[in-house]
């Protein structure tokens, strides 16, 4: 990660949008941030908060309602419209609705703030889009018709597409929004990659907590009312600004294994008493169920054995082993209703 000049940085910024011809309404004010180049940044809070606000103001989408964004140590505002398409690309939510294009017609498309008028590729921008094609991984798709593509493979020729661009920043809004679990952890993987290899700056919008905690070099973390906290993924964790942004009731953040739980329901604590992998499965059912897994004295007491999996159940009335886990939790809800 570079620790020079931030290529992009907000001084005082509030954002939010024009209701009327004189009602200015915020989502965010006062934002001070900074992005380098050579880091993959992850911007995290609940819907409503003003993300999507955010990036699409610091992209020139939108004005500004009060402060100033700089790019490159200058004011956003002073740069023309081909000159900012030159140096930030913008992947948004919605999906790309384009007929009769192949992948390397759209990918493309990115070099359009770097030809004449007529939009014809030279040597040079072939180049780059064949670099831009290879480094996502996509140049196998090259002929296929945008329309042919799973969602995975579309954000990565999307991503392809901005990479084209050869900006120094690009700026993503949940790209990840319609992707199954293997391919959110690809997507992400690979925009660390090129952030690190690339040298490019990376901001990216998403609600996956536990994946950006994995791979982004910084968080932040906006909620409603309170200041944008930055930092490092462990840093924000220790100090409890990510517990803090995402508290709501029935759920807790768990600093050690840095994952959501939900909360007791049934609040009944049972001794847990074991080790390897039966023992963590089993706290993990247990908690998910409602109950409360200790390792204090307890009227229920479970010893968890590995190998062969089995459970032990003691009461202060009787002992009953269990050769599944199902079997065990079916016997527990029936016991905790009788008491």
């Amino acid at each position: 990660m570079s620790f020079n000049y931030p290529i992009l940085q907000t001084k005082k910024l509030t954002v939010g949008y024009k209701k009327g011809k004189n009602q200015l309404i915020p989502v965010l004010k006062d934002v001070d941030l900074e992005l380098f180049r050579g880091e993959l940044v992850c911007f995290l809070g609940p819907n409503g908060v003003g993300k999507s606000t955010l990036l699409r103001t610091i992209s020139s989408v939108q004005p500004t309602l009060r402060g100033e964004v700089q790019l490159d140590g200058k004011p956003l505002k002073k740069y023309r419209v081909q000159e900012i398409a030159k140096k930030i690309s913008l992947v948004l939510t919605e999906k790309v609705s384009v007929n009769h294009l192949n992948v390397f017609e759209l990918v493309s498309l990115g070099r359009y703030a770097h030809t004449s008028w007529s939009g014809k590729l030279v040597s040079k921008d072939r180049e780059i889009v064949q670099h831009a094609l290879e480094v996502t991984h996509t140049n196998g798709l090259v002929e296929k018709q945008v329309q042919e593509l799973s969602d995975g493979q579309l954000q990565k020729v999307m991503i392809a597409r901005a990479l084209a661009q050869d900006g120094e920043l690009i700026i993503l809004d949940e790209p990840t929004a319609h992707l199954d679990l293997t391919n959110r952890m690809e997507i992400m993987l690979l925009l660390k990659k090129l952030a690190h290899e690339q040298q490019k700056a990376i901001l990216v919008s998403t609600h996956e907590l536990e994946l950006a905690i994995h791979t982004a070099d910084r968080l932040w973390l906006a909620s409603p009312g309170q200041p944008i906290y930055c930092g490092l993924p462990e840093d924000l964790i220790l100090e409890g600004k990510v517990a803090q942004t995402f508290l709501k009731e029935g759920i807790s953040f768990d600093q050690s294994s840095g994952k959501f739980k939900v909360l007791p329901v049934k609040g009944l604590p049972i001794k847990v008493e074991g080790s390897g992998l039966n023992y963590l499965w089993t706290r993990h059912a247990l908690e998910r169920k409602g109950y409360l897994p200790v390792t204090t004295n307890s009227n229920y007491k479970l010893q968890v054995f590995e190998n062969p999996r089995r459970w032990l159940l003691k009461t202060e009335e009787q002992e009953n082993i269990y050769s599944s886990l199902r079997k065990l939790l079916f016997d527990l809800e029936r016991v905790s209703q009788q008491n």
